[in-house]
């Protein structure tokens, strides 16, 4: 349920896996808060921690896991509103660490390249 409502992608039907619309409503739980920050964490440190989306505890007893006091200062800007149209508009519960934002029509190739590719 998390990774395509964080991506901005689309909910996922019921033909494809467990329909996104069904948990919709734990959204705003304080599970799903954890789960969003610990992978934003993920995608912060370049894909070399916080691995486990699902089950987080195992990123904790394979010693994997940062807090997020910690990767939240290595956020870099990202592109805004104007980069919605390659990655959507993800959904995110409040209270979670907020990247800088780059101004609408200032953003440069450079901006969109992953981070894991830096």
């Amino acid at each position: 349920m998390p990774p395509p409502p964080m991506h901005g992608l689309p909910e996922v039907p019921a033909s494809v896996g467990a329909p996104g619309s069904w948990l919709a409503s734990l959204r705003n739980s304080a599970y799903f808060r954890y789960i969003y920050e610990n992978h934003q964490g993920h995608h912060v440190l370049g894909g070399q921690a916080n691995y486990n989306v699902c089950c987080p505890m195992t990123d904790h007893l394979l010693g994997s896991y940062v807090p997020a006091s910690i990767w939240a200062k290595r956020m870099r800007a990202v592109p805004g509103p104007d980069a919605t149209e390659r990655w959507g508009v993800p959904v995110e519960p409040a209270g979670v660490p907020q990247a800088p934002i780059i101004a609408a029509g200032q953003a440069s190739k450079q901006d969109l390249v992953p981070t894991a590719l830096l």
